[in-house]
């Protein structure tokens, strides 16, 4: 055994991952949000909205240190089995810097 063997040793450090609530409302119906950008997002189970549907939507993310939630315009860009990939629609840039500023944080939290 030679001196400095304990260096070979893995350390694995354990961080928690803050946790994300992210929901979209669309016709009074709750679908969770599981990938999301600036300017789109996929809803889960959301299929049964039909390619190309425009509609009016509340949006909310959430997490330990933020919560944002607003109204805006979507549209369902695709379908990807029982997801719904919708982008917004006419969504002013104010909204637009507020939600890539709370993803830019909450990645760099991960």
């Amino acid at each position: 055994m030679g001196v400095f063997d304990f260096l070979k040793k893995d350390v694995v450090e354990k961080v928690k991952v803050p946790t994300l609530a992210a929901s979209v409302v669309i016709n009074s119906k709750t679908y969770p949000i599981n990938n999301m950008a600036a300017n789109s997002f996929t809803a889960t189970g959301a299929a049964g909205l039909g390619q190309g549907t425009s509609f009016k939507m509340k949006v909310a993310f959430k997490d330990s240190k933020e919560n944002i939630a607003f109204f805006c315009d979507g549209q369902v860009a695709a379908i990807i089995g029982k997801d719904a990939k919708i982008n917004f629609v006419n969504l002013d840039e104010a909204r637009r810097l507020k939600v890539a500023g709370f993803l830019t944080r909450y990645l760099r939290s991960r």
